[in-house]
């Protein structure tokens, strides 16, 4: 017999006082269902129970500890299961009700529930009690119970699995060579130095934790836990890649390390570097070989900027965000503006390139930071450093912004194949409200001008810089329509207007495609 206390919907406190109450329909059924076929099942409700949900868990011996659920109540709730883990650790902790059933990653992401049963639950809990009261849980094929979503959580990975996964890499079956073929047809003139590059994982994530990114909680609510370590291989295991990938690919060029920041575990990176050198030296990897990374711009300075170029870093790519210190604040960039500009000149004066992603339009961003960043990313283009502008600050799942519920621009997308649909956030909106006019006309004018170009180049590969150009020029001349600056670098606003007043009304998606509207 397995023993379930169930408790009905919460709230802050009894409700008697306010409106009529009755008694939890669906939870007694529930329990009556389950106590008819031999288990002992039990409601507490807020409403009438003398006893308090913490001395009901205390003093019962529960293998189940159920919780119905609506949205109405989900702090409530989720209150009740962190205690009911606390209190009673060896208990099953089950969700269900239109709550858990319809935003179940909520509740697993915010509490340590350990299932939830979808649609009318009776079923699968008798046949889930059934399970364990014959087998126990470790034995029991609860994947079998239809209806019934179990958390499992992932393990934090270890350095020595984290090197197994990296190592076992198939370089050949990749066939990045026919990659570069296909970059290479769009050029009448190809540069193979940059094209024939080959791109390799060192570490496993970042834990900057910036407000926009999921990388950091990816992990806490994958393992269910906080404190993932950040794992780099060591300069050793790093080398012993690019050989590998040299031996199968000879007129590799250029390897690209794709960690959100190569550079975070500093020493490491100093060691590559001096190895590299004494590599070269030895002709044991080609002189020629040249390195980009992702790095964050903290890690750069005059301690290691100079092996960094000795050992051939072409290309330091770098999420700097923004140039104004509000954005990168309300950002959670834990960085200054004041840096940026110094390390800016520094990494130049290395022949390194600095190759920003940049954002415009955050969510708490006023005309001030706008035009701060117009100015402040033109500066940089001008002073060499390339540069990948997002126009756009796209709504990501596990983030702070998406906790918060910042308001988004919500799309209605066609399932191509079917005839369903998906509301999908494309735009995290800016908040202020003299930003949002302008931010509009931007969405009007930005899409237009933007297939405009395209068209007129077709067939072309059109780097990020040329990209950026377009984003600057639009977002000059939506500030100019509200008179918040004069002329900077447009000179030709009539033109450009003239040239898109007749192409059809259409957006930019996600990745950069012009897609006409619904």
């Amino acid at each position: 017999m397995i023993k379930i206390l169930i408790s009905a919907p919460s709230t802050k406190e009894k409700i008697t006082d306010t409106r009529w109450v009755t008694a939890p329909l669906g939870c007694h059924y529930l329990a009556s269902y389950l106590n008819n076929n031999g288990h002992k099942a039990v409601v507490w409700d807020i409403n009438i129970d003398k006893e308090s949900f913490e001395d009901t868990v205390k003093k019962g011996t529960w293998d189940i500890i159920a919780f119905s659920t609506q949205e109405a109540t989900l702090e409530y709730d989720l209150s009740k299961i962190h205690l009911s883990k606390k209190l009673s650790p060896k208990s099953l902790l089950i969700a269900g009700g239109t709550g858990a059933s319809l935003n179940y990653q909520e509740y697993f992401n915010h509490s340590p529930l350990d299932m939830v049963v979808q649609a009318e639950g009776e079923i699968p809990l008798l046949q889930l009690c059934n399970m364990l009261d014959k087998d126990g849980f470790d034995k029991s094929p609860l994947h079998t119970i239809k209806g019934l979503i179990i958390r499992n959580y992932a393990e934090f990975l270890t350095p020595e699995k984290h090197w197994e996964i990296r190592k076992c890499l198939n370089v050949r079956d990749m066939k990045q060579d026919l990659y570069w073929k296909e970059t290479a047809r769009l050029y009448e003139n190809p540069d193979y130095n940059e094209i024939n590059t080959f791109r390799l994982y060192t570490s496993n994530f970042c834990p900057m934790n910036c407000s926009f990114c999921t990388l950091t909680r990816l992990r806490e609510y994958s393992c269910g836990k906080k404190g993932h370590p950040v794992i780099v291989l060591d300069a050793s295991k790093v080398v012993h890649l690019i050989k590998k990938v040299l031996k199968v690919h000879k007129n590799c060029k250029q390897i690209f390390f794709v960690d959100d920041d190569f550079f975070i575990d500093k020493q490491r990176g100093i060691d590559f570097c001096k190895r590299i050198i004494e590599l070269k030296k030895l002709a044991v990897i080609p002189k020629y070989l040249k390195f980009i990374c992702l790095t964050n711009i903290n890690r750069i300075d005059e301690d290691n900027i100079e092996l960094i170029a000795k050992a051939g870093f072409r290309v330091l790519s770098i999420g700097v965000e923004s140039t104004s210190q509000h954005v990168l604040d309300s950002l959670d960039k834990k960085q200054t503006v004041d840096w940026i500009w110094k390390t800016t000149k520094l990494i130049l004066q290395h022949n390194v390139k600095p190759y920003y992603t940049l954002l415009m339009w955050t969510s708490f961003c006023t005309i001030a930071d706008i035009v701060t960043d117009l100015r402040g990313f033109r500066k940089l283009a001008k002073m060499d450093a390339g540069l990948s502008i997002e126009p756009y600050l796209i709504p990501l799942k596990g983030t702070r912004l998406a906790e918060e519920r910042v308001e988004e621009r919500v799309r209605k997308v066609l399932i191509k194949g079917t005839n369903k649909f998906i509301y999908k956030g494309f735009a995290w909106l800016p908040m202020n409200k003299e930003v949002k006019p302008v931010f509009e006309y931007f969405e009007e004018i930005y899409p237009k001008y933007r297939k405009l170009m395209f068209d007129k180049n077709k067939g072309k590969h059109l780097e990020k810089n040329w990209q950026a150009k377009i984003i600057l020029d639009c977002v000059e001349i939506a500030l100019r329509k509200f008179n918040y600056i004069g002329q900077e670098e447009v000179e030709n606003v009539t033109e450009v207007l003239d040239s898109i007043k007749d192409i059809k009304s259409c957006d930019v998606d996600i990745i950069g495609n012009v897609i006409e509207k619904e």
